[in-house]
């Protein structure tokens, strides 16, 4: 049996719902085309982890029975669970960190977002083989956050005093973990990957992603939308 649980924070892909910032340069449903691919490919992967059992968390109670058919509809058999219900996300990570940790079989529990396109089996492997000699392990991204943090202890206070959506999230839970005087993994244990918030950041992951990467057709269809869009 494993001992490490992913929790894999998912909204329901709902044009208007998800990916606002995105959907500035694309519109509400390329946006949402994309995000739906994206978090399809991390479910996926999610569930081929060797190390790991996946759930996905949906952030309302309300969308609870959408996401568990979409799950189903994408044929996955992920147990789908709703996140705390609080507007501060630290707030909601600590909370399913914590309720991972409670179960008697898990000694690590992880969080992960659905808007990285290149989170793959392998780096959330990695980032569960960290665990065994480290507290705490950090996933950065090129926007100076974070897109997985993987913990053997939930403490809240490392996530307190955190400017979330800003680029200082890295360091200052770096900050929070010296102050609970956590051992944190190196920093270059996970590779540093870029997070889709922009259109500029789906053009620069899109520039740079490797061949055959399960979404890039769905990215060009996004893309080549967008500059019909704007001529």
């Amino acid at each position: 049996m494993v001992n490490a649980e992913v929790a894999i924070f998912a909204r329901l892909p709902v044009a208007g719902k998800v990916k606002t910032r995105l959907a500035a340069g694309v519109g509400f449903e390329k946006a949402a085309t994309f995000y739906k691919a994206c978090a399809e490919h991390i479910f996926v992967e999610t569930s081929r982890c060797s190390t790991a059992q996946a759930k996905v968390h949906c952030s309302m109670a309300s969308d609870l029975p959408g996401v568990r058919d979409w799950v189903a509809a994408a044929g996955l058999r992920l147990l789908c669970i709703c996140q705390v219900a609080r507007p501060d996300l630290g707030v909601r990570m600590h909370a399913s960190l914590e309720s991972a940790l409670g179960q008697h079989h898990i000694s690590k529990a992880l969080v992960i977002g659905t808007d990285i396109p290149n989170i793959s089996a392998s780096i959330v492997d990695r980032a569960v083989a960290a665990l065994d000699s480290h507290q705490l392990v950090l996933g950065p991204a090129f926007d100076g956050g974070y897109y997985l943090l993987g913990t053997t202890c939930a403490a809240l206070q490392l996530f307190e005093g955190i400017e979330w959506s800003s680029d200082r999230v890295l360091q200052q839970t770096l900050r929070q973990a010296k102050v609970l005087q956590l051992d944190v993994a190196p920093l270059d244990t996970l590779p540093t990957l870029q997070d889709i918030d922009t259109l500029q950041d789906l053009e620069r992951w899109r520039s740079q992603s490797p061949p055959g990467h399960p979404i890039e057709a769905v990215v060009d269809t996004v893309l080549k939308a967008s500059a019909s869009d704007s001529h």
